[in-house]
C-alpha cells in the first residue's frame, strides 16, 4: 500500500498451525542486554525476528476463506517449530492417519484399549466438561454418520478460495439445497500426541462457543479418514487488506475507518468477554460478507486463540510480523490479552495511512522490525496524516504503548473521545433509531412461546443465510447498547421503553420479553442468534431452511425424529426441556398420523402453522392439491383457511391455540359427520375441512379468539 502495493504480509499461516499448533517452545530470542550476534550454525534470517535454525522456518499461505487466492508468500516473524521427531519410528509414522496412532500416542493414561475419533472426542466433550460452555447450534457428524461427500459437492473439486499448509479451502456446495460455504480442512495426518490434538480441537471448541454477527459462523463439523472437514458461512466480499488496497489512496477517511475499528473492537471486546485471546488479528483476518460498501465484516481464524484465565500470561511466541506485540516478541514474564489491543492500534494505523506502523509487511527485513517495536519507534510526519485529526492519532498513540499495563482494556478502547465522535457524527434520524415495530411485536410473541418451539425457531435460525435476515443486524444494533455483539437488560430497556408508538410497554413487561428471548436461563444477555429467532416472522425462511433445521435434528438419518431424539438434542445444547412432553403431545402428533415420530413432511407442516400465526412474511409453501367431494365441497387444510374473515389479529400464542382448538374439534365433528372426509384424512395426514364446516365454526373460533385476547 502506498510504497507498498504487492501484498507480502502473511507470517503466521491461518489455516495451519503447522504440526504444534503455532506454537514455537523453543524459540531463541534475544534479551534486550543480550548479545544477538549468532554463530554460522545458527544465523539471524533476514526474514525473521529471532534466531533459529534455518531449516525450521517454512513458506505459507493465508487461510481459504480467510484470505484472498492472490496472497503471495512470506516468512514467519515468530516461527512455528516443527514437531519434534525423537525417533526413527515417530518418523515413520509422520503421515499416517490419525486412527492409526498408538493410544499411549493420544493419551497419557494407562490402561487406554483403543483411540477414539476426532468427532468423538468433541462430542464428548460437549457432553461432559464443555456442557456447561456457552455453545452455539454447530453440528458435529457422528462418526458412523455420513461422511460429508454424500452432503456437499465441491469437497474435493470446489473452488479454492485460499491454500494453507494443512491443504485448500473450497467452495461447496449443499446437494439437496443448494446452499454455498466455505469448507476449512484440517489435516489429521500431522498429529503426533495428544498435545497436537488438544490444540487442533480448542480451535473447533472455541468456534463452537461463539455467536457474534461480527465473527465468522461454524456450522458444521465432518470427519474423514485423516482430516476434519469443518463447514462455515461463506463471505464474498474479500478481506479488509484486498479491501484497503482498492480504496482511493489505499486508506480510509476517517468516519470509514471508525467504523470498522469499531466492528474490530465488538468482536474483539465479545471474545474477551468469553475469557478468549485471539492472537493473531491482522487485516487477513477479518472478512466483508459480501461486496456492498456497507458490509459487514466478519472475523475469522481461530487457529492461535486460546482460552484464558483472568491474570494468567500466555508464553508461546505466535504472532504476525505488522501486529505483533512487543511482550510477545520478549515473553520476559509472559503476556495477556492486551496482545490484541495492540493489534487493533496497528490496524487503525494502516487503514488510515495505509502503511504498517513498524513495517513487516513489504519485505522489511525483521531484525529492524524488530527493534521498531520494542522501542514503539511510531511516524505521523507522512502528509497522509495532514487530514487526520488529533484525536484519532492520540487514539492510536493511547493503544500503541510499550508498557502493557498502561494500555487500555478493549472495553476502554470504545470510550475514547474519536470513536465517540464518529459514531455522534453518523448517528440516524430518531425514526431511523426507533425499532421496529414488527420486531417488538415478534419479540412479545416470541416471549409466549414454549421452551421446545422456541428451540426449534433457534436451530431454524442458523440455516439462515444474511440475505435472509435483511435489516435484522440494525435493529438488533440499536438494543446493543454495550458495543459488544449481545444485548443485556440496560440496553433492551432504554430500547424498548423509549418507543412511541400506540402500544407502550411497562418496565416489569420489557423485563419479563428480555427473560422470555433467553433460551439458556443461566445466560445473562441476549444472543445474536437468539434474536434472529425471535424475529423469524420478519426473515424470509424458505423450505431450504426447514430441510437444514430437520436435518440436525435427524441427527442419526433415520429420515424421522422421536421425542426422545429432541430430548437429546436439547440436553446437548443446554436448553430446558421441561415442556418437550406437552409440546410434543399437544403440537406435534396434531399434524402427524403416526404419534411414535415426525417426520420431514409433519416438520414442515408444524413449522408452517406456528409461523403462519407470527407474522407477515410465511414460510415459502409448496402448493396444496385442493380436491372436491360429491357436493362439490373443497377438502384443504385447516392453515388455508380465509384467515381474512376472522376479524381479530392473532398475535399471541395463546389466541392462536383457541382457534387451533375449535377448528381440530370442527375437523372432528366433519370427519364423524362424513365417512368420504375420514377416509381421505387417514389417507392424507393433515387436517382436512370442508368449506360448510369453515363457514359454520367460523364464528365459534372468532367468539373464542376474542374471550382470549380479552
Amino acid at each position: 500500500m502506498g510504497a507498498c502495493q504487492s501484498r507480502q504480509l502473511v507470517a503466521v499461516p491461518n489455516d495451519v498451525r503447522g504440526s504444534n499448533g503455532g506454537k514455537a517452545e523453543d524459540l531463541k530470542v534475544p534479551a534486550e542486554n543480550e548479545n544477538t550476534d549468532q554463530a554460522p550454525s545458527d544465523p539471524t534470517h533476514d526474514t525473521c525476528l529471532t534466531s533459529h535454525d534455518s531449516s525450521e522456518c517454512c513458506a505459507e499461505t493465508t487461510s481459504a476463506n480467510e484470505a484472498s487466492p492472490s496472497s503471495a508468500k512470506s516468512f514467519p516473524i515468530l516461527e512455528e517449530s516443527k514437531i519434534r521427531i525423537d525417533s526413527e519410528a515417530d518418523r515413520q509414522d509422520a503421515g499416517v492417519s490419525l486412527h492409526s496412532i498408538s493410544p499411549e500416542d493420544l493419551s497419557n493414561s494407562e490402561g487406554s484399549t483403543h483411540v477414539k475419533k476426532t468427532s468423538d472426542m468433541l462430542l464428548d466433550y460437549f457432553r461432559g466438561d464443555g456442557a456447561s460452555e456457552n455453545r452455539t447450534m454447530v453440528y458435529i457428524e457422528n462418526p458412523l454418520g455420513v461422511s460429508i461427500e454424500d452432503v456437499y459437492d465441491g469437497v474435493h473439486d470446489g473452488k479454492v478460495l485460499g491454500v494453507g499448509v494443512t491443504g485448500e479451502v473450497r467452495l461447496i456446495t449443499h446437494k439437496e439445497t443448494g446452499i454455498q460455504r466455505a469448507l476449512k480442512r484440517l489435516d489429521l495426518g500431522h498429529l503426533k500426541n495428544s498435545h497436537d490434538l488438544d490444540v487442533l480441537l480448542d480451535e473447533v471448541k472455541i468456534m463452537c462457543a461463539l455467536d457474534h454477527p461480527n465473527i465468522i459462523c461454524l456450522e458444521e463439523v465432518y470427519e474423514g479418514d485423516s482430516e476434519l472437514y469443518l463447514t462455515q458461512e461463506l463471505c464474498t466480499g474479500g478481506d479488509l487488506f484486498d479491501r484497503l488496497e482498492r480504496q482511493s489512496n489505499f486508506c480510509y477517511n476517517e468516519a470509514q475507518c471508525a467504523k470498522l475499528v469499531q466492528q474490530i473492537i465488538s468482536a474483539v471486546s465479545y471474545l474477551h468477554s468469553k475469557n478468549i485471546i485471539h492472537r493473531d488479528l491482522k487485516l487477513e483476518n477479518f472478512l466483508f460478507q459480501d461486496e456492498s460498501n456497507d458490509s459487514e465484516l466478519k472475523m475469522i481464524d481461530f487457529g492461535l486463540s486460546k482460552h484464558f484465565h483472568v491474570g494468567e500470561l500466555q508464553h508461546e511466541r505466535v504472532g504476525t510480523p505488522y501486529t505483533v506485540s512487543p511482550e510477545v516478541i520478549i515473553s520476559k514474564e509472559g503476556y495477556d490479552e492486551k496482545v490484541d489491543v495492540w493489534a487493533i492500534g496497528v490496524i487503525t494505523y494502516l487503514l488510515l495511512s495505509g502503511e504498517t506502523p513498524f513495517g513487516g509487511a513489504c519485505g522489511e527485513d525483521l531484525v529492524e522490525v524488530r527493534n521498531k517495536i520494542l522501542a514503539c519507534q511510531l511516524s505521523f510526519d507522512d502528509s497522509v496524516w495532514d487530514r487526520v485529526s488529533d484525536l484519532a492519532i492520540d487514539f492510536i498513540k493511547s493503544v500503541l504503548v510499550l508498557d502493557p499495563h498502561k494500555r487500555p482494556s478493549v472495553d476502554d478502547l470504545r470510550k475514547h473521545p474519536w470513536l465517540i465522535l464518529m459514531k455522534r457524527s453518523s448517528s440516524l434520524s430518531d425514526d431511523e433509531v426507533s425499532l421496529d415495530p414488527k420486531v417488538v411485536s415478534g419479540l412479545v410473541s416470541f416471549k409466549d412461546m414454549s421452551n421446545t418451539t422456541k428451540f426449534l425457531c433457534e436451530v431454524l435460525s442458523f440455516t439462515l443465510q444474511p440475505g435472509q435476515i435483511s435489516g435484522l443486524r440494525e435493529e438488533f444494533e440499536k438494543m446493543d447498547s454495550s458495543g459488544m455483539g449481545e444485548i443485556n437488560l440496560a440496553g433492551f430497556k432504554t430500547a424498548l421503553l423509549s418507543r412511541s408508538d400506540e402500544f407502550p410497554l411497562s418496565e416489569v413487561q420489557v423485563e419479563d420479553i428480555f427473560n422470555g428471548l433467553k433460551l439458556r436461563k443461566r445466560d445473562i444477555s441476549i444472543r445474536w442468534h437468539e434474536f434472529i429467532a425471535a424475529c423469524l416472522s420478519q426473515c424470509q425462511v424458505d423450505e431450504r431452511n426447514i430441510r437444514l433445521a430437520f436435518d440436525r435434528l435427524d441427527s442419526q438419518h433415520k429420515g424421522y425424529v422421536t421425542l426422545n431424539d429432541l430430548k437429546s438434542i436439547m440436553d446437548f445444547y443446554g436448553t430446558d426441556r421441561a415442556d418437550l412432553q406437552k409440546f410434543w403431545l399437544n403440537d406435534v402428533i396434531d399434524y402427524k398420523s403416526e404419534k411414535e415420530h415426525m417426520t420431514y413432511d409433519d416438520f414442515y407442516r408444524l413449522l408452517k402453522l406456528d409461523r403462519h400465526f407470527n407474522g407477515p412474511n410465511q414460510i415459502a409453501r409448496n402448493t396444496i392439491p385442493s380436491r372436491c367431494d360429491d357436493s362439490h365441497n373443497i377438502i384443504r387444510r385447516h392453515s388455508e383457511l380465509d384467515l381474512e374473515k376472522i376479524p381479530v389479529v392473532v398475535s399471541n400464542v395463546k389466541a392462536y391455540r383457541a382457534m387451533h382448538s375449535t377448528i381440530l374439534d370442527a375437523s372432528r365433528f366433519v370427519c364423524d359427520a362424513h365417512p368420504e372426509i375420514r377416509d381421505a384424512r387417514r389417507k392424507r395426514p393433515g387436517l382436512l375441512l370442508c368449506r360448510s364446516a369453515q363457514e359454520a365454526h367460523l364464528s365459534l373460533a372468532c367468539k373464542s379468539l376474542e374471550s382470549t385476547m380479552r
